[in-house]
């Protein structure tokens, strides 16, 4: 909660609510798409979460939320 509280302040609960089975990083990219309009995997892992390395995994995720 502590890195939550660090990245979005006083909206940290928003990013928790959006919380999935303990899944921080899944909610943190709804929070993008939500809050922040985030709109291309890219979008998300890069600019919003700073992941400019990332798995494929990550990028399957960040597609999966952009279409649900």
């Amino acid at each position: 909660i502590k890195q939550l509280i660090e990245i979005y302040g006083t909206r940290y609960r928003e990013v928790l609510n959006l919380t999935f089975r303990g899944d921080v990083l899944k909610a943190r990219m709804r929070y993008a798409v939500q809050a922040e309009m985030a709109v291309t995997p890219e979008d998300i892992l890069q600019r919003r979460l700073g992941l400019w390395e990332h798995k494929p995994e990550h990028q399957a995720a960040a597609e999966s939320v952009i279409h649900s």
